[in-house]
């Protein structure tokens, strides 16, 4: 994808509720699983924050405070503007950065949290970069792509979309597996549900049809927009074959 397409998808993405799948609820039912590991305020840090959609849910269920981290400026805009709108500035912060050189002191967090964002530096190196961060028997919670089906029984134009995507993509077993390897003791995980998905797709490609509409025949804007249609396609026909998965983990 050349760098203005790349522009393109961002804008398709921006200002949307969420950008990857997940949910409010999803993300409580996660939390509330490693809740009692925690102390009664910990330091969190939201990795690949995006928006904020995961770092508002959490500043709702913990009195802890958070650190948005996101390597996008526009998405920190995004979050800035609904912690001043929710008077969340003594708790709630953020930072543009890259999770693979984040300059922050080891040891500063008691809770590490990613959704749909490891993937852009590979599970098990981001693991291994963001164990550091936490302290003690620390907890990382992250979603990640995962094979829900065996291989044999995965249609080839799944296995080649995501050979083409994401060739990490791996089973639960062999991705806790990677988890071990990287320093961590599983905790337990859980599919997310199709509605987190469509709460997903579905305003994401309004959103991208309204672009479109703005710059017609566009070949940067349709060469996005053909990628996007094929996930959309994919997440549409193809879950029992694959999902998001949340992940929970201990730093061993």
């Amino acid at each position: 994808m050349s760098e203005r397409s790349f522009q393109f998808f961002l804008q398709f993405h921006h200002g949307l509720p969420r950008q990857g799948p997940g949910s409010t609820e999803s993300t409580a039912k996660a939390f509330r699983i490693i809740e009692p590991l925690l102390p009664p305020e910990p330091a969190i840090l939201d990795v690949g924050c995006g928006g904020g959609a995961p770092t508002m849910a959490l500043a709702g269920l913990t009195r802890g405070t958070i650190l948005g981290v996101d390597r996008y400026p526009v998405f920190i805009d995004e979050l800035r503007r609904k912690i001043a709108e929710r008077g969340l500035g003594d708790r709630v912060t953020t930072l543009v950065a890259d999770a693979r050189a984040l300059e922050l002191s080891p040891e500063s967090f008691d809770l590490i949290w990613s959704e749909g964002a490891l993937g852009s530096i590979g599970f098990e190196q981001g693991l291994r970069t963001l164990r550091p961060l936490l302290r003690g028997p620390g907890v990382l919670a992250a979603t990640e792509p995962a094979w829900l089906r065996p291989m044999d029984e995965v249609p080839d134009e799944v296995r080649q979309f995501w050979a083409d995507n994401y060739p990490a993509i791996a089973s639960v077993d062999e991705k806790f597996e990677q988890a071990r390897q990287a320093g961590y003791t599983p905790l337990g995980h859980f599919t997310l549900p199709d509605e987190d998905w469509a709460a997903y797709v579905d305003p994401l490609e309004r959103h991208m049809n309204e672009v479109l509409a703005e710059h017609p025949g566009d070949p940067n804007a349709e060469e996005a927009a053909r990628a996007e249609r094929r996930e959309f396609e994919m997440f549409r026909n193809h879950l029992r074959d694959f999902g998001y998965v949340f992940f929970l983990m201990q730093r061993s």
